[in-house]
């Protein structure tokens, strides 16, 4: 019985490649771990955690990032007490969801949704617009320490969130240090 094309093809492949590719070597047996070994396995696996990584010092550093990042970007989150940059934008839309205004938008709404939540959390009825920058948001009686702090104690959270993962990346400690210290005081990072 003759073989198909394919099989003659495939076939006459295999014989153009060296025969020492295929050599396959003995293995050994797979043993089965005694009591001792199953212990230690036990151990280690109870060990193991989201940030069992983690030693003493990086604990200490993880804790004085994040309270250092903390202050960094509550402090002065009062001044101004006007409108904004951005607060144009996300806060129209947070007044916008509060009133159940259609509207849309290109892009994601998780962040303007978060935004909105910390209106809502400090009381905004929704009545103020967001149009202009530089209007009070005193003499509105509007949340906005609420609203931005909310964000703020968000982006305090990447410090930490960056420092684990470049630890759980194996770099050493200077290196993680360094990396979210870059987060906490680099220009860009302030308004996050």
């Amino acid at each position: 019985m003759a073989s198909s094309p394919i099989k003659q093809r495939r076939s006459g492949i295999v014989r153009a490649v060296p025969a020492v590719l295929f050599k396959q070597e003995e293995s050994e047996p797979y043993e089965f771990p005694d009591e001792k070994e199953l212990k230690a396995m036990s151990q280690q696996q109870k060990k193991s955690g989201l940030f069992s990584y983690l030693n003493l010092t990086d604990m200490k550093s993880l804790m004085y990032l994040s309270i250092l990042a903390l202050v960094v970007r509550l402090a002065f989150l009062t001044h101004p007490s006007v409108v904004i940059f951005d607060e144009v934008h996300f806060g129209g839309f947070a007044q916008k969801y509060l009133t159940r205004q259609f509207f849309t938008d290109l892009h994601p709404p998780l962040a303007r949704l978060l935004v909105t939540l910390s209106a809502w959390i400090g009381g905004f009825d929704g009545k103020f617009t967001f149009y202009d920058i530089g209007a009070d948001y005193v003499k509105a009686g509007v949340p906005y320490v609420t609203m931005r702090a909310f964000t703020a104690v968000l982006g305090a959270a990447v410090v930490p969130i960056a420092y684990a993962t470049m630890r759980a990346m194996d770099l050493s400690i200077l290196v993680s240090v360094v990396f979210a210290a870059m987060l906490l005081f680099g220009k860009w990072a302030l308004c996050i």
